[in-house]
């Protein structure tokens, strides 16, 4: 018996297959390096979600995601044709930004940890002789 549903090994499987297709797919340069990080699946496996993620502005990301949307069609048709499963899924794309997200954090994160040395290099005297 397989140790995960069927729904999970479809969408691990659509995944790979459509990070491999879309470098070919996008040939266009604009849109930068573009990653496909999560593939959600109906449990009836008739409907899929691709997630994708790009370090570009906010623009490129909409002509992005419109680019993907407009070709939804051809790319089902190709994704198709490298996946061993009777029913190749519906599928539309959407946007991941928990990379933009995460560095967002990060830079928080810095900007804390370099105001936090800034204190601790320049101590303030509390303690004065009396």
């Amino acid at each position: 018996m397989k140790s995960y549903p069927r729904s999970r090994r479809v969408s691990d499987q659509i995944l790979r297959e459509a990070s491999i297709l879309l470098d070919a797919f996008l040939e266009d340069q604009r849109f930068g390096l573009v990653s496909v990080t999560e593939v959600t699946l109906s449990k009836d496996l008739k409907y899929a979600k691709i997630f994708v993620s790009s370090l570009s502005t906010e623009d490129t990301r909409e002509e992005l995601l419109n680019y993907l949307k407009d070709s939804c069609k051809s790319f089902r048709a190709q994704l198709a044709t490298r996946l061993t499963i009777k029913y190749m899924p519906e599928i539309s794309f959407g946007y991941d930004a928990s990379v933009e997200r995460g560095m967002k954090i990060e830079a928080i994160l810095t900007e804390i940890h370099a105001k936090e040395d800034q204190t601790d290099s320049n101590p303030t005297s509390d303690s004065s002789p009396q």
